[in-house]
């Protein structure tokens, strides 16, 4: 019933192509976000990058502030600054302090971690390397210099950077540093930025005065609520407009039908509703991906504005279309009314006003759709036939 008209049929089309196109994204970049890393990533913090403003926009912070940090923050059990760096060849990379990946406590799935003191040894990520243990050995080249690997990390494990996939030591010329600390027992996230703010005002470093300290699980996870707060009252545009629909649709649904008529007929009108408005929920999970969102942050400017119009217009349409297809059907056995005839006259808009009678090709009844609206009367009404039978036995 709900697939025996050709928009119907290709509004499904539609959805399942999505839907299917989609699904490796979709899971890889949800695996990405809530799998465990392998490790309590909720007692190691950092800092929130958008909350560190000054010369440099990458939310990175000075070499001396870290310092400072490091040798006088009495919130931290540990402390490891950590460079992101994306090599010439287009490598995701994170170059971490020594000691830092044997703090986590996680192993190695292949191989084994860098020894102290070399520079020329690297983790790969279990993504990566494909779960191919043979990678282990191998030389891979970044940024003209040659790194072996020396093991590979279990699937998902993740520090700072979810795109990260390799693991290089950090170089004594590093500058655009950032840093992950293991909070001491009975240390909180809360205390440990009032911490460093006090420190960065003592250093007169005000970029990061008001900076916020956040776990690891929750940094992992900021990109799942990036849609939401960038598209938050768009998402509450489209509510109203399918609330608002629904509304007038059950107002303009004056039918002498039973409840439990009425309960299939609102049955089908939901479902419906929600695979025509599935391929913008698709749309939402695709804005987890870090490259959408890169995109969406770098031309926010023209992006942003006509992705929330186009959002808006195209839920408006498809619910408006679900409400007027389901309008025209026969709430009793919720197949398409057909015959549309026509009555009366735009010219005489008080005696016989302008309508349109449907019936139902099974006998169940007559729609009445008025094409006017100036009068109470004017309303969608339905008329139930009376059962054959009876009409001959009067």
């Amino acid at each position: 019933m709900v697939l025996e008209s050709r928009a119907g049929r290709i509004s499904a089309l539609v959805a399942i192509l999505i839907a299917v196109t989609s699904v490796p994204l979709v899971r890889s970049n949800f695996a990405r976000i809530f799998f465990s890393p392998g490790y309590n990533d909720s007692s190691f913090v950092t800092i929130d990058r958008d909350t560190v403003h000054h010369n440099s926009r990458d939310g990175t912070v000075r070499p001396y502030v870290m310092e400072l940090w490091r040798t006088h923050a009495k919130s931290f059990s540990s402390f490891f600054p950590v460079e992101r760096w994306t090599s010439p060849e287009g490598v995701h990379t994170e170059r971490v302090s020594p000691g830092l990946l044997e703090n986590t406590g996680v192993q190695p799935w292949r191989g084994h971690l860098p020894s102290s003191g070399t520079e020329r040894e690297a983790v790969a990520s279990f993504e990566w390397a494909q779960g191919n243990p043979d990678r282990v050995g191998r030389t891979v080249r970044l940024g003209y210099r040659d790194y072996r690997i020396t093991g590979i990390m279990p699937a998902h494990f993740r520090l700072l950077s979810q795109e990260s996939s390799l693991w290089l030591p950090l170089p004594a010329d590093a500058s655009n540093l950032e840093f992950i600390a293991r909070l001491k027992p009975g240390t909180t996230p809360v205390s440990a930025r009032t911490e460093l703010r006090e420190l960065s005002r003592k250093a007169h470093h005000w970029g990061t005065r008001k900076l916020e300290v956040v776990t690891l699980r929750s940094n992992r996870q900021d990109d799942f609520w990036f849609p939401i707060s960038v598209l938050q009252w768009n998402l509450l545009f489209v509510c109203l407009i399918v609330c608002r629909g629904w509304i007038r649709f059950l107002r303009l649904s004056q039918r002498q039908i039973g409840n439990w008529q009425q309960a299939r007929f609102l049955g089908l009108l939901l479902p419906k509703t929600a695979l025509l408005l599935s391929p913008l929920i698709l749309v939402w999970m695709l804005f987890v991906d870090p490259a959408v969102q890169q995109y969406f942050t770098v031309f926010a400017g023209w992006s942003i504005p006509i992705f929330f119009w186009f959002y808006v217009i195209t839920a408006g349409v498809l619910t408006a279309w679900s409400l007027s297809d389901q309008q025209n059907r026969c709430p009793v056995c919720l197949h398409h009314l057909r015959m549309p005839v026509g009555r009366g006259s735009w010219s005489s808009l008080v005696i016989d006003r302008p309508a349109t009678e449907s019936i139902c090709t099974y006998g169940h009844g007559t729609l009445y759709v008025p094409g006017t609206h100036l009068l109470n009367l004017d309303s969608v009404n339905w008329t139930a036939n009376r059962d054959m039978w009876q009409q001959l036995a009067v």
